[in-house]
């Protein structure tokens, strides 16, 4: 199933993500029609939710103002790490 989201709601997401827990940064750029993150494209499959072959599931999170603040990743070999 896939989830549409039109280019112009993409740049929201855009930015760079920290995870303490792993000590690395992501960087979640737009390109094209599409988010990347890490060289793996992101498509979309719900709102706020990303599949990447690379990373798996992202999961973004919104703050109480309803911008995007954070992400949570979620594949076989890291299940909730949080990145902000």
């Amino acid at each position: 199933m896939k989830f549409d989201i039109s280019k112009a709601a993409l740049p929201p997401f855009a930015g760079e993500y920290r995870s303490d827990e792993l000590d690395v940064t992501y960087t979640v750029s737009v390109r094209d029609s599409s988010l990347v993150v890490q060289s793996s494209t992101l498509h979309p499959v719900l709102k706020d939710a990303f599949v990447g072959d690379y990373v798996g599931m992202v999961r973004f999170v919104r703050d109480v103002r309803g911008a995007v603040a954070a992400f949570t990743l979620n594949r076989n070999s890291a299940r909730g790490v949080r990145f902000g």
